[in-house]
Order: structure tokens, then C-alpha cells, then sequence
């Protein structure tokens, strides 16, 4: 594997904001769980979210490295952030579900970031 990594949320553009579609179960984002499906991605990593290919290369990154994801809620009134230590993504293909390991030999999935 190329050793990326990311903390198990997918990303999807909506009305020309990037938005939270999904959240992988067992993974950082997932055991974290202040990051919910909905929620606009405002910024990572201090930078201003505007592209969807961007910000899904600042999620990704090396194992056991942590970022810094801010998003707007509307029932919030000021932005929440939340850091969160990337780990390995890898597809169970047993059951066919997605899951998160911290070990070395998960493969990465390219729809959770």
C-alpha cells in the first residue's frame, strides 16, 4: 500500500459546499463522534475549504499523524474543530462493510477520507 491514511469520513459536494455524506464505522471520526453526516467542511487543517480534490488530500496522510477538521453546523453558532489521528482504512471483505484498522497491512479505500 502507498501507507495514506485518513480518519474515515466521506466527503461529497453540495449547493458548491463540501459536505460530511458519510462516516465509517469504527474509524477515528467514527470513535471521535463529534463529526456528524450533514456537517460543512469549513476548513482542514486551518486552510478554507473550497475544493472537494483538496481538502481530500489534506485528510489523507500518514498514520498516527493527527488533523484538524473545522466544520459549520446550522444549529451551531460558531464553527467546531476537531482533531482527529488518521489511521489505516481498510475494506473488510468478508462481510463487505468498511472498517478502520491501525495495522500496517490495511488497504486503502479511496471513498473515506
Amino acid at each position: 500500500g502507498s501507507g495514506r491514511c485518513g480518519v474515515g469520513i466521506k466527503l461529497k459536494e453540495r449547493g458548491g459546499r463540501i459536505v460530511i455524506d458519510k462516516i465509517q464505522r469504527d474509524s477515528a471520526a467514527d470513535m471521535d463522534a463529534r463529526l456528524v453526516p450533514g456537517d460543512v467542511i469549513a476548513a482542514v487543517g486551518g486552510e478554507r475549504a473550497v475544493e472537494l480534490a483538496r481538502v481530500k488530500e489534506q485528510i489523507q496522510g500518514q498514520a498516527g499523524t493527527s488533523v484538524t477538521i473545522e466544520v459549520a453546523r446550522s444549529n451551531l453558532p460558531y464553527p467546531l474543530k476537531v482533531t482527529l489521528t488518521r489511521r489505516s482504512l481498510h475494506i473488510d471483505r468478508t462481510s463487505g462493510s468498511a472498517s478502520a484498522s491501525r495495522g500496517p497491512s490495511g488497504v486503502f479505500s479511496g471513498m473515506f477520507q
